[in-house]
């Protein structure tokens, strides 16, 4: 079994996440969605969909805790984001921010000659500090996690290039995944939308 934590979140598949965030939700929105596994399959459609439209190359799979330790580089990844990025125009900037709690930090336009995406330090210490608190057992940086926030960016700026948008949750977590597929990551994204407090 590969053990990425101590608490269960962490290695479960990603299923299985799919499945904690479905019983989250409202009657209603249940209803609407019919099942845990509709729910996984569109947002896997969505994310491979979105990624294979926006031309960028996945990084090859990282499938244990040894793989991470001796294959991630945090630099290469978020050096490759950044290269794609700019091919669309934009640029990434990364700021000491002032969000709170473990929001992901909006795409933002930045009003002058050139558009950007603005990564929050402030946000990537909070995924950091978040990691270390629920148990995970992978050493992860911000250094690490700011290419995961980055990729959950350009999913942001390469999903409307497909026209009408799914229901807001779709994209929500597809966005998740496609971050998880663009980087190779051994464990899923999407478990901080699940372990990041409720405000």
């Amino acid at each position: 079994m590969r053990v990425f934590g101590s608490e269960p979140i962490w290695n479960e598949p990603f299923g299985e996440l799919v499945l904690r965030w479905f019983k989250r939700q409202p009657a209603e929105v249940r209803e609407a969605i019919g099942g845990s596994a509709e729910a996984q399959l569109r947002i896997e459609r969505r994310a491979a969909r979105v990624l294979e439209l926006s031309g960028l190359q996945p990084a090859r799979p990282l499938v244990t805790p040894r793989e991470w330790e001796t294959r991630w580089d945090a630099r290469a990844a978020w050096d490759h984001l950044v290269a794609h990025v700019r091919t669309r125009g934009w640029d990434v900037l990364r700021e000491p921010g002032t969000a709170r709690g473990t929001r992901w930090a909006p795409t933002a336009l930045a009003e002058s000659e050139e558009r950007a995406i603005v990564i929050s330090e402030q946000v990537v210490e909070d995924l950091e500090r978040l990691a270390t608190e629920t148990g995970c057992l992978l050493r992860l940086t911000t250094r690490d996690l700011a290419p995961i926030v980055l990729a959950r960016e350009v999913y942001a700026l390469e999903s409307p290039r497909m026209g009408n948008p799914p229901p807001e949750w779709v994209e929500q977590l597809a966005a998740a995944e496609f971050a998880r597929r663009a980087l190779g990551l051994p464990f899923h994204p999407m478990i901080f939308d699940l372990l990041a407090p409720v405000e």
